[in-house]
């Protein structure tokens, strides 16, 4: 670490608890927040494109209104567009975007 409460240490000797503060930080230098990254992969957690997650999730649930016997075309296209505008109202929300992650620990945590 180039600096902080662990300055000197290998960042494979870095606690994880300060690992992940500085994931979440945005003012973290690009180089030292992909190591950052890497390390916590190291220790068994996984990071997910959010942006790809949420496009299966459209993708799914617009196949399965569309392909539902008893939905007529008109129910289906209200549905789709709810779940649509749904979706972005969520992203916005949260600040999802083309460069969030969804982080995944590790199982046992």
């Amino acid at each position: 670490m180039p600096w902080g409460e662990h300055e000197g240490k290998a960042i494979c000797d870095v606690p994880r608890s300060y690992l992940v503060w500085l994931r979440g930080r945005e003012w973290l230098d690009p180089e030292l927040a992909a190591l950052v990254r890497s390390e916590l992969r190291r220790r068994g957690e996984r990071h997910l494109d959010a942006a790809l997650i949420v496009s299966e999730l459209e993708e799914a649930l617009t196949q399965r209104i569309a392909e539902d016997p008893d939905l007529s075309h008109a129910v289906a296209g209200r549905v789709n567009d709810h779940w649509m505008e749904t979706v972005q109202e969520v992203c916005l929300r949260h600040g999802i975007g083309e460069e969030t992650e969804l982080v995944i620990p590790k199982r046992g945590r």
